[in-house]
């Protein structure tokens, strides 16, 4: 098959990824030609029997592997039977599902009432892309106080159901939330996200984002204040010291909120305005198969460590906190002197 190569890179970000290509997975729209579409090239070679490839996802934990099935799909890797949604507006080279609506623990989201939203399954994005403005009041439903957690995604945090035509796509904080507490007051991720500019597009921009940090607390129920901190500072949350009316260094409160993996989606029609992206938080909890023949994708719960856990075993999870990522240990071992005393380091 044709591929492109490049002969020289750029050291950033080239530098930083871990993988040495991508294989791009997508329907004709998006081909230069069919000589350089995968499919197309194993079916025309007979190669595989049928046009479907299965996705399996993980996050590399638990020891399991990613792994994706040409001509078909692993069934070991589905704990039910598989559910087909078509595809829309094949044409354009996405794996574009209708998206009846979107609820939160339960409860209808407005965005989807007028039969417009629509989701592409993407195997490459990271996040949950959801349309701006409403990624923010997404973003403030799923937000909760960290406490002592360590990994947020034990977080006792509110279901997300993306419902597709014949199927709902259930999402909890293990797939959902991202790993480390933030500290109040620090933004993560891109306020413009997925981003082309259109008189439509550029009105959002104005909104609130799902990239914003948490409001800085104002007067707390004791009378006490406690103190945001800024975009620029440690999001490591090491803890700061004000000098109190007597001259003494006073420790302020550290607020830590687990906060989703969302990102705002900014595109005109025909893909937009209401566009999800339907990224890793839904592929490692569900396998997915791509029929190219027909062109639909097939949703089944993964059988996974994450979906095959017990209660029993989550709740002991969530009581211990979970863990640090081995590579922030040393970055949270750091502490800051101020006024001469050093604090205590906190995430």
């Amino acid at each position: 098959m044709q591929v492109v190569l490049a002969v020289e890179m750029s050291t950033h970000p080239f530098k930083s990824f871990l993988f040495d290509g991508i294989l791009g997975l997508s329907l004709d729209g998006l081909a230069l030609n069919d000589q350089f579409s995968v499919v197309d090239v194993l079916m025309g070679e007979r190669k595989v029997e049928r046009p479907h490839f299965g996705v399996f996802l993980t996050e590399g934990e638990d020891g399991e592997d990613n792994e994706i099935a040409m001509g078909g799909h692993n069934p070991e890797r589905v704990l039910e039977p598989l559910t087909w949604a078509p595809v829309v507006m094949a044409d354009m080279g996405y794996w574009l599902v209708r998206i009846v609506a979107v609820r939160i623990n339960g409860q209808e989201l407005d965005v989807c009432k007028d039969g417009t939203c629509h989701g592409v399954v993407d195997t490459g994005t990271s996040h949950l892309g959801v349309p701006a403005p409403y990624d923010a009041e997404v973003a403030d439903l799923l937000t909760t106080p960290a406490g002592q957690l360590k990994d947020c995604r034990l977080a006792e945090s509110p279901a997300i159901e993306i419902e597709v035509e014949g199927y709902n796509l259930t999402l909890h904080s293990f797939n959902y939330m991202r790993r480390l507490p933030l500290r109040e007051g620090v933004t993560v991720g891109s306020k413009q996200g997925v981003y082309i500019p259109s008189n439509e597009t550029n009105a959002t921009l104005e909104h609130r984002s799902s990239a914003d940090a948490v409001p800085e607390a104002n007067v707390t129920g004791n009378g006490s204040r406690s103190v945001g901190v800024n975009a620029s500072e440690n999001v490591t949350g090491d803890a700061t010291s004000n000098a109190s009316s007597n001259g003494t260094a006073e420790e302020d409160e550290v607020r830590r909120y687990c906060r989703p993996r969302l990102m705002p989606v900014r595109l005109p029609a025909p893909l937009g305005p209401k566009l999800f992206i339907l990224g890793e938080p839904v592929l490692h909890r569900y396998y997915t198969v791509f029929d190219w023949g027909q062109q639909r994708v097939a949703f089944g719960l993964a059988n996974n460590r994450r979906n095959t856990m017990s209660a029993e075993e989550l709740a002991a999870l969530r009581k211990d906190g979970g863990m640090l990522p081995k590579e922030v240990d040393m970055l949270l071992m750091q502490t800051t002197t101020e006024r001469g005393r050093r604090a205590s380091p906190k995430l």
